[in-house]
């Protein structure tokens, strides 16, 4: 499996868990939004039976340097 496709399935898995998508609906794409120093951030487009939806998913890097009160 590529980066990629890790990085769509964990998001679908996630976003399954959280009741936001239905067993039905897939996400077809992440893509990573420049910046966000303090989270990574990314666009997730969703297939679902109403048409295409889009996310904006913020994630914490896995080592930061600076400590902050994100959680």
């Amino acid at each position: 499996m590529t980066a990629t496709r890790d990085r769509e399935t964990a998001v679908s898995d996630a976003l399954h868990e959280a009741g936001v998508l239905d067993g039905s609906e897939t996400v077809t794409d992440v893509q990573q939004l420049a910046g966000g120093w303090s989270r990574h951030s990314y666009v997730a487009s969703v297939h679902t039976a109403a048409g295409p939806r889009r996310f904006v998913i913020r994630v914490q890097p896995p080592a930061t340097l600076l400590d902050t009160d994100l959680e």
